[in-house]
């Protein structure tokens, strides 16, 4: 059942905003179904990277993809998320647990906050505001397992100069490629004795309640204000916060 449920949330956030995946699904699957924090991260980015790739499919259909953003930012996150999940093996789980919980509080506060849509001045501005913005997101999707979409949104609507809209589709492929990225990493480079022990079928019942969720958010979001999506959001982290504190 907790399963379930936390999967359509996901899915939902997903689809609402463009963000919030993996922020929801990182305590559903430590807290809710007594996954270990490490475990929890790379099964995280599985969870996320596949549903996010499914909104962009969705999102297509609205032309709300920025191609020409997404090529740019996109080596920079996923640079980012293979370091990340590189230094997962030198950090214990009580640190990386510490970091998720800052970058909890830090994405309410980017929710709540009402961002103002501005048009890049120049190239060079783009580049050093978005570029290193994503290789540090991406650095935070592989270490603990957040697709970052809460952090990119902001970042694609201030210095990208997307309306929500397009920054939400283009956030959903900026998330699939870097969380995939951090998820295959430890697939990749640790000895197999050294890998996570995930959980395939948790993954794929999970995904797939997720999409179903996602396909119901992206059509509840014609219908719903953004600034409410975004705010009503930001407040239910920041008691998720209070929540993992408290435990």
């Amino acid at each position: 059942m907790i399963q379930m449920g936390g999967a359509l949330v996901v899915g939902v956030a997903l689809g609402l905003l463009g963000s919030g995946g993996s922020i929801i699904t990182v305590p559903i699957l430590v807290h809710g179904l007594d996954r270990p924090f490490d475990v929890a991260v790379s099964e995280s980015l599985w969870i996320v990277g596949l549903i996010s790739l499914v909104g962009v499919m969705v999102a297509l259909r609205g032309a709300n993809v920025q191609f020409r953003t997404a090529i740019i930012v996109a080596p920079f996150g996923v640079a980012g998320a293979f370091l990340g999940s590189v230094l997962t093996s030198s950090i214990s789980n009580n640190y990386q647990e510490g970091i998720f919980l800052s970058v909890l509080l830090a994405s309410s506060f980017m929710m709540l906050k009402s961002p103002k849509i501005l048009e890049p001045n120049s190239f060079s501005s783009f580049k050093s505001v978005l570029l290193p913005g994503a290789f540090v997101i991406g650095v935070l999707s592989g270490l603990v397992g957040v697709g970052g979409g809460f952090l990119i949104l902001p970042l694609l609507i201030y210095f990208g100069g997307l309306k929500f809209n397009e920054a939400a589709g283009t956030s959903l492929l900026l998330i699939t490629s870097q969380s995939l990225a951090g998820a295959i990493t430890p697939q990749l480079l640790l000895p197999i004795q050294e890998r996570p022990e995930l959980s395939w079928g948790l993954i794929f019942w999970f995904t797939i309640i997720g999409i179903i969720g996602l396909v119901f958010g992206d059509r509840l979001r014609s219908v719903l204000a953004e600034r409410v999506l975004r705010q009503s959001f930001g407040f239910a982290l920041m008691i998720l916060s209070v929540f993992l504190v408290s435990r």
